[in-house]
């Protein structure tokens, strides 16, 4: 009798301290985030499908999956040789990272990731302060300074094209600055679709920092 009423005692103990435990538990997970046992798989590969389109420079297709398909506005072929030059080596220095899968943001979901580029306005101010120095030397060692201009006294189209080429190259080559940024994908369901929403950080990314 005396070791029934022992192990009653010990399983009565034990019980109070588990629903102590218990309570203990729910306290301070009341504050805690939301978290979800596993992200649909919808929204993981709308994630993925989104930056893979974007870190390949197929701004159209990205646009097409994010939420309201708005117009990046960041697709638009440069005018210029230059330019072109620019922008092809952005997009081919493009590449990210996911720090995670998706979690729960308010009603939502959403998924963090880094993004390393090239930093486009760097590149310019350099390509500018290159091109400088370049048509100096050109003016400087011209046998004819003359034909260095057109009628109208300006430098010749032709010039300044070739100079801010070899600018381009020189500063791709020697000085190209990357920048990495902390980008967050906020992912919306409706519609029977996954629906992607890029923050700021994650379009100035895209833009090479131009946005």
């Amino acid at each position: 009798m005396k070791i029934a009423k022992f192990f009653a005692c010990i399983f009565g103990l034990l019980g109070s301290a588990l629903m102590v435990f218990s309570i203990g538990l729910c306290l301070m997970s009341l504050n805690a985030p939301a978290k979800i046992l596993e992200a649909p798989s919808g929204a993981l590969r709308r994630s993925e499908a989104l930056m893979e389109a974007a870190c390949a420079g197929d701004y159209e297709t990205a646009q097409a999956m994010i939420y309201g398909q708005p117009d990046l506005g960041v697709h638009s072929a440069p005018a210029d040789q230059a330019g072109i030059m620019i922008w092809e080596a952005f997009v081919g220095s493009i590449s990210y990272e996911f720090k995670g899968d998706c979690y729960v943001s308010g009603a939502n979901l959403a998924r963090d990731a880094v993004v390393t580029a090239m930093d486009i306005p760097s590149v310019t101010k350099n390509v500018r302060e290159k091109a400088r120095i370049l048509m100096n030397d050109r003016v400087k060692n011209a046998e004819d300074v003359m034909s260095l201009y057109d009628s109208a006294g300006n430098f010749r189209e032709s010039l300044v094209s070739d100079v801010l080429s070899e600018a381009v190259v020189r500063v791709l080559a020697e000085d190209a600055q990357m920048v990495s940024r902390d980008v967050t994908i906020t992912l919306i369901f409706q519609d029977g679709t996954w629906w992607a929403l890029p923050d700021a950080a994650l379009l100035a990314a895209l833009s090479g920092g131009m946005a």
